[in-house]
């Protein structure tokens, strides 16, 4: 077991886990207080992503999201970071709030340099070349706090129920459930 120790450099940085992703090599950490860190297995030892130490929506992190090989994104309060993990670099992207916080709920790569975002404020693109971010106009501007990619279809959930996209046809379907939608599972 490991906790938090802040005599101990080598512990974990925050005691209030968010959110776990584990790749091939890093247990990925999203924490409350203290941003991203991560855990490599083989050294038996803890890292911190220090982004930008004067940005403290960054130490609100709340999901690291597999997008493929190469790019992880790590969402945050008010924000997203994009690593490039080949590169070893990272961009921070800010984005737009209409209500007190926004966040990136769910994530997927729809080609080889969009990815689809859920947000508490709507479905947005964001391209992975130039760095732009737009709204998809096709969606209403509301929470949608889950999103995965099955098939040739983006299922997104939100408080109202879930809406499934084709993406071949470019067509798609709300489905209105009584319960909100907090959790979507693809099993391979």
């Amino acid at each position: 077991a490991y906790s938090h120790s802040r005599s101990d450099t080598t512990s974990i940085k925050d005691d209030h886990i968010m959110h776990l992703l584990y790749t091939k090599d890093t247990l990925w950490i999203a924490t409350n207080t203290k941003g991203i860190n991560g855990f490599v297995p083989s050294e038996n030892s803890f890292f911190s992503l220090n982004l930008n130490e004067e940005n403290t929506d960054l130490n609100a992190a709340y999901r690291c999201i597999e997008l493929d090989k190469n790019y992880l994104l790590s969402s945050a309060r008010n924000h997203f970071v994009i690593f490039n993990r080949k590169e070893k670099t990272h961009q921070i992207i800010k984005l737009k709030t209409l209500e007190k916080e926004n966040s990136v709920n769910g994530a997927i790569k729809i080609n080889e340099n969009d990815v689809s975002l859920a947000t508490n404020n709507g479905i947005l693109n964001f391209n992975l070349k130039n760095q732009s971010l737009t709204a998809d106009l096709q969606y209403p501007t509301k929470n949608f706090n889950q999103l995965i990619g099955l098939h040739n279809f983006q299922i997104f959930g939100n408080y109202d129920g879930i809406t499934i996209y084709d993406v071949d046809l470019k067509t798609s379907k709300h489905i209105v459930l009584n319960e909100k939608v907090k959790v979507l599972l693809s099993v391979n």
